[in-house]
C-alpha cells in the first residue's frame, strides 16, 4: 500500500503543472478558393519561421479550409499556398500569443499573358507603339 503522503505529493505535483501551464503558441487557419469562389481541396499550405527555418505544412480539406496549430509565436513567417490553380506567397507574417491568424487565399493560374500570332502574308503591317505587360502591370490594372 502507498502511504497517503506520497499520494498527496504526486497529486500536488500533477495539479501544479496543470494550473501553472502557460500557453506559448498560436494557430493559423484559413480557406483557399479560386477566383470564382470554388474551394481548392488540393491546396498545400506551408508556414516557415524565417528566423529558425522551421516549417509546418498541411492540406486544405474538401471545403478549402485548413488549420495549423501549436505554432511558436513571433516570426517573421513566410506562408506559401500552392494548388493546381496557382500559388501565392506571403512574407513578414507574425503570430501573436494565444491568437488565431486567419488568412483567406484566392488563387488564380493567371500569372502571365502571352500573345502569339502569325505573319500576315501579302499585306504591309504598320508597326506602332508596343508594350510588354508583366504581372505587376496586370495587378495594377
Amino acid at each position: 500500500m502507498i502511504p497517503n503522503n506520497i499520494l498527496k505529493l504526486v497529486a500536488v505535483a500533477f495539479l501544479s503543472s496543470v494550473l501553472f501551464s502557460v500557453e506559448t503558441t498560436s494557430d493559423f487557419k484559413g480557406k483557399v478558393t479560386d477566383n470564382v469562389g470554388n474551394a481548392l481541396s488540393d491546396a498545400e499550405i506551408t508556414i516557415t519561421n524565417t528566423s529558425t527555418n522551421r516549417s509546418s505544412s498541411t492540406s486544405a480539406n474538401e471545403s478549402g479550409n485548413f488549420v495549423l496549430s501549436n505554432l511558436p509565436v513571433g516570426g517573421p513567417y513566410t506562408v506559401l499556398v500552392r494548388s493546381s490553380a496557382g500559388s501565392q506567397r506571403y512574407t513578414d507574417v507574425y503570430l501573436n500569443l494565444g491568437q488565431t491568424l486567419s488568412l483567406n487565399v484566392v488563387l488564380t493560374d493567371f500569372e502571365q499573358l502571352v500573345v502569339t500570332g502569325d505573319q500576315i502574308l501579302g499585306s504591309q503591317v504598320d508597326l506602332g507603339p508596343s508594350k510588354f505587360f508583366d504581372t505587376a502591370d496586370l495587378d495594377a490594372a
